[in-house]
């Protein structure tokens, strides 16, 4: 669709030049040049038909380009319900943290990192991909991989995360911090379940042959509409 769209972007460029060019004057007996109305006519057809074809032209091309494939995103899964969260408190009771909030849909994922934190002054950012704690493996166990940053107040955590395609490592200091709590996958969370996750759809299939037809049934509709006048 993009060639022929190309085509079509040709071809009204050559009409609009001819147009232009067109000469529509004609001779008289006195030896003076007057405008032909016939030929007005044509090239005002010509001018209109060279729009028409730019216009249509332009948008075959924009139909035509590749369009990235839907994203998958997985199902809405549960986080940890209220009960599941107070256990995670009394665990968590006295130990320092580091500021680093998981991700529920995806343990191993920072989802934040609390402002004015060890980790944020670490440079930890939201996205990156846990990899080992304190040379360790991390697995997708959101309560297990939250109690291993905690720790006793004072004593730094090694961390190797993945930023994109490189590895980034971090040596993050435990603070004891009495405001936080215990958030994961989201600041501050106390509901039973997580929000949801929304899905992305494509657009359908024949949206641009719709498109093409549409626009060329209006530029018939327009052709039409000035040779009737």
């Amino acid at each position: 669709m993009k060639t022929l769209g190309s085509l079509a972007v040709i071809a009204g460029i050559i009409a609009l030049l001819v147009s232009c060019t067109m000469d529509v004057s004609v001779p008289t007996d006195s030896g003076t040049r007057v405008n032909n109305i016939g030929l007005m006519h044509q090239q005002n057809m010509l001018l209109m038909t060279g729009f028409g074809l730019v216009l249509i032209g332009f948008l075959m091309r924009y139909a035509g380009r590749p369009r990235a494939p839907g994203i998958a995103v997985p199902p809405p899964e549960k986080g940890l319900s209220a009960e599941e969260v107070k256990d995670l408190d009394v665990l968590l009771a006295g130990r320092a943290r580091t500021g680093i909030v998981l991700s529920s849909h995806d343990a191993k994922v920072v989802h934040s990192v609390r402002e004015g934190s060890t980790a944020a002054a670490a440079g930890i950012l939201s996205g990156d991909r846990l990899v080992q704690i304190d040379g360790e493996f991390v697995g997708n166990d959101l309560r297990g991989n939250t109690i291993r940053l905690s720790g006793d107040p004072g004593t730094f955590v090694s961390l190797t995360l993945r930023r994109g395609d490189r590895a980034v490592s971090a040596e993050v200091l435990r603070e004891l911090q009495s405001d936080e709590d215990v958030s994961l996958g989201a600041i501050a969370r106390t509901d039973d379940v997580v929000e949801g996750h929304g899905s992305i759809d494509k657009p359908s299939e024949g949206f641009g042959t719709w498109v093409l037809v549409l626009t060329v049934v209006a530029g018939l509709f327009l052709l039409f509409y000035r040779l009737s006048r």
